[in-house]
């Protein structure tokens, strides 16, 4: 590993060690793995028919690769999707299940993600 890697590697380390928040990462084929991940909601505009405009909320949850293991496994109508159950300030515990993956590269994976009831 270069220095520059190196260095790269330990910046993203202690962003998500600062900023994410706690959680654990419940793959499909493997054991619990604990990880910090950074949680977003935006608004999301869907799309508008002729006169209406409905609004969502588009949740993302962004981790690291080589902390979690591998790019998490999105939902389809044979499967779950993968899940984190993740510790959000002043609200506790919740649990998202992967929808589909957003971007990812070799560091970052972003997923879009619902919460399960």
């Amino acid at each position: 590993m270069s220095l520059n890697e190196s260095a790269l590697r330990q910046a993203a380390d202690d962003i998500f060690y600062h900023l994410g928040e706690d959680a654990v990462f419940y793959p499909t084929d493997g054991p619990p793995v604990s990880c910090k991940v950074n949680v977003e909601k935006d608004g999301q505009n869907e799309p508008d028919g002729f006169t209406t405009q409905a609004r969502g909320e588009q949740i993302t949850i962004e981790g690291l690769i080589r902390i979690l293991g591998k790019i998490p496994v999105a939902k389809t109508p044979n499967r779950d999707g993968e899940k984190f159950i993740v510790q959000m300030p002043n609200v506790g515990a919740i649990t998202f299940e992967v929808k589909g993956i957003a971007e990812s590269d070799e560091r970052f994976v972003t997923c879009n993600v619902k919460v399960c009831e």
